[in-house]
């Protein structure tokens, strides 16, 4: 998988080996604590490949270039601040080392790197917000609006408004500093902060918002909101949606119907009121079926360049956590996903003193579920002869 890190795309190798087989896990409904061993060891992998990458730039870099790095100008003061005050608790191995705030601008940097290097983020419109949602959801428009003025919009819309108010899932990242990386500056640091905590927290986000049971994490998009079961402390945990159907996308005016379908039976809510579905219609899919669909839909124009178009203005997005031969397809806007809170970062001391590094935990919060029931649905992809029968195009170039 290629990293952003800092101005850098990297091929970290160790990592993506890790990230396939926390993904498998993952898609696989494994335990918590096989999921914990593999996301652990998948960002011990992250580590690894980012100090190997941090050592590499220093050997080919001059002591006067490396000092230069090292005075970043784009750290403003109070991320200067917290680097030195990590530096300050890692030195001295306090034990009573107090919570340390992350300044709003790595945040921000965080969720901007998340949204942009995980495509999925992006499409369902992950929101930055605090850590107590309050919001009014119009039922005929489906749109959130912010703050709580019901009072002043009272008679002025025709919508029916309802207020919703719920407390995020409180997500734990943690960030393994190599004791090596204090020497090389906060340029240094800030960057591997940043792309610990951007992994970290978008794997666990993008995994729950697919596939997340509800409890104590988000309710992901194949969850079935009218099967929830209460534990003895109110805990409740959401059942899997049925199939909805098969995909075949067998040829031109079969994949057109089927896609036609799925676009109809997400254009109403549950209520039966019309949504906006055309043009706003998400089919997320594994990799390497998304290979094989978009060879289902490939032709070659008059310059022998193979174009891919879908029909109806169909997104497709690929996710590592999205199970194979099955496909969420999703209204945009139609699943509220948030981020917020403050974010802080508390030292471990002496958790891995052996390993001459020092482990840090970041805390973030995190609410995901879908406006309804008919905002998601679940199908089964069942290729016609993939890559064997491509789909012929719907329209042919008119001859000259």
């Amino acid at each position: 998988m290629t990293i952003k890190f800092g101005d850098d795309n990297v091929k970290f190798v160790n990592f993506e080996a890790k990230q396939k087989a926390y993904a498998e896990i993952a898609k696989k409904g494994g335990d918590a604590d096989a999921q914990s061993a593999a996301f652990g060891e998948m960002m011990n992998a992250l580590s690894g490949d980012s100090m190997d990458f941090i050592k590499k730039q220093v050997d080919l870099k001059t002591d006067d270039f490396l000092k230069a790095k090292a005075e970043d100008k784009t750290l403003t003061q109070q991320e200067i601040k917290f680097y030195n005050d990590i530096k300050t608790d890692t030195d001295t191995k306090s034990k009573e080392s107090v919570d340390v705030l992350v300044p709003k601008s790595i945040v921000d940097r965080i969720f901007d790197g998340m949204t942009q290097a995980h495509p999925l983020l992006g499409v369902i419109g992950l929101k930055n917000n605090g850590v107590r949602l309050k919001f009014l959801k119009s039922s005929q428009s489906g749109v959130a609006v912010w703050g709580d003025f019901m009072g002043e919009i009272k008679g002025q819309l025709d919508a029916k408004f309802g207020k919703e108010e719920a407390m995020q899932n409180k997500l734990t990242g943690f960030v393994v500093l190599p004791n090596d990386l204090l020497d090389y500056g906060p340029g240094y640091l800030k960057t591997y902060v940043i792309t610990q905590l951007r992994e970290a927290f978008a794997a666990a986000a993008e995994q729950a918002f697919l596939l997340g049971d509800g409890a104590h994490k988000p309710v992901g998009m194949n969850r079935d909101l009218t099967k929830g079961t209460a534990d003895a402390d109110g805990v409740v945990t959401y059942a899997e949606k049925a199939s909805a159907g098969t995909l075949t996308f067998g040829d031109s005016k079969t994949a057109a119907m089927e896609i036609a379908k799925a676009i109809k039976a997400l254009s109403v809510d549950v209520d039966g009121k019309p949504v906006l579905a055309s043009g706003n219609t998400i089919f997320v899919m594994s990799p390497g079926d998304h290979l094989l669909v978009e060879a289902q839909f490939a032709i070659q124009n008059q310059n022998g360049q193979f174009v891919t178009s879908y029909p109806f203005g169909i997104t497709i997005v690929e996710s590592v956590y999205q199970p194979e031969n099955k496909v969420t397809v999703f209204v945009k806007g139609r699943y509220d996903a948030f981020q917020g809170g403050d974010m802080k970062i508390a030292q471990f001391d002496q958790t891995l003193a052996m390993q001459d590094a020092t482990l840090w935990t970041a805390k973030q919060f995190f609410y995901g579920k879908a406006r309804d029931n008919n905002s998601s649905a679940v199908y089964d992809l069942n290729l016609t002869a993939p890559g064997t029968t491509p789909a012929a195009p719907t329209t042919k170039p008119a001859s000259k």
